[in-house]
């Protein structure tokens, strides 16, 4: 009866919490003083320095550094909220931290530890209402992921989670429905007292998951070919057509995919390039972004030192571009390609070109960027 009246309440939260959601995908708005920004937008990352202290920073449509901020823990992605006026950082898994930024002052607003037995994976969304915070989280004694649940109030605050129907959840990302979230299921079992140890090897359950948040129920789950092709990170192009990377676990030559597509109702398709460009890949993605269009969609792959660029529709690899410790990508909106960032502290642009897509460097800075980035 105590749990019919706890999944009850819950319920009753979610109903009352996401009647409003509505996925919002906003726009980048330049600057009005700046006539030809560097940059579409304020770029928002982690990073550590030349001596490994951490931190959360921003670097301006002008390419100027903005805020740089230090922390205790290494975080690894952000969101913003939509009017902008705050960002989140996620501590890096298994971390105990959530960061608030005011964008206006620049500075640290809030701390958030974790909620107890819980830790964070790096990845949370906002509501399209701005009224809510979604982050991937495990109860590490269990191993079961969840998703905490956050009310965006000042200050802000834990009002429940519910399942991501998988272990290990990471990135997840809106449908277009506003209310659907997709989310890559690692599947691997880990505990904060051992760091990032791999406890279930033989045993890992990868899985691409669909949750309803008004109540939390699973509405699709699909497993890639191999228990070793964690999944991690994922991008949501506007068709609701999915890109999700692959971390693979096992022996550097096994021929996998590292790349797959998915839309829901059917079938996942995994995208392999041919062999020499499979090995240059070293069996590991990071970040994954498709253009605003949903025509093409990058990922970087920090250990091959490149980003592979793919067709959406094809699934055929179109090129792969070298990067050294490629880092984060996000799609450019008001234009086509993409803005990405290295370990080595640079900030480059992928851009279209009728022979194929281009790098193009804006800038360098004494800082090595963390493997992802956020574009507001």
């Amino acid at each position: 009866m105590a749990t019919d009246s706890v999944n009850r309440q819950r319920r009753r939260l979610l109903q009352g919490m996401c009647g409003g959601i509505v996925a919002s995908a906003v726009p980048a708005q330049l600057f009005a003083e700046q006539a030809a920004p560097l940059l579409p937008g304020i770029l928002l990352s982690a990073c550590d320095d030349r001596q490994g202290r951490h931190y959360i920073a921003s670097v301006l449509p002008d390419g100027r550094l903005g805020f740089q901020i230090p922390v205790p823990l290494r975080a690894h992605d952000s969101c913003a909220t939509p009017d902008r006026s705050r960002a989140l950082f996620f501590a890096r898994r298994p971390g105990h931290h959530l960061y608030v930024v005011d964008l206006h002052a620049g500075r640290l607003q809030q701390t958030i530890d974790a909620a107890a037995g819980r830790h964070f994976y790096g990845h949370g969304v906002i509501s399209g209402d701005g009224q809510w915070l979604f982050a991937s989280e495990q109860i590490f004694a269990t191993g079961q992921g969840i998703i905490g649940i956050y009310r965006l109030t000042d200050p802000i605050k834990r009002e429940g989670e519910i399942p991501s129907h998988g272990m290990d959840p990471h990135e997840l990302q809106w449908l277009s429905d506003g209310e659907t979230l997709v989310i890559a299921n690692g599947g691997i079992r880990t505990h904060p007292a051992q760091n990032r140890e791999i406890l279930n090897p033989d045993t890992m359950q990868p899985a691409l998951t669909y949750v309803r948040v008004r109540d939390g129920a699973l509405l699709e789950s699909h497993q890639p070919p191999h228990h070793h092709m964690s999944l991690h990170h994922l991008d949501v192009a506007p068709s609701n057509q999915v890109i999700v990377g692959v971390q693979y676990h096992g022996a550097l030559t096994d021929a996998v995919a590292l790349v797959g597509s998915h839309r829901q109702g059917s079938a996942p398709q995994w995208w392999q390039g041919d062999e020499l460009s499979q090995l240059r890949m070293q069996q590991y993605t990071a970040s994954v972004a498709v253009d605003r269009l949903g025509e093409k969609a990058v990922v970087s792959c920090p250990r091959g030192n490149l980003i592979a660029e793919w067709d959406m529709q094809s699934g055929r690899l179109l090129q792969l571009l070298t990067l050294r410790d490629g880092a984060g990508l996000n799609r450019q909106w008001q234009q086509d390609g993409w803005i990405g960032t290295n370990g080595e502290g640079e900030v480059v642009r992928i851009g279209h070109h009728p022979t194929g897509s281009l790098l193009q460097s804006l800038g360098h800075y004494p800082l090595r960027w963390d493997n992802h980035a956020t574009l507001i």
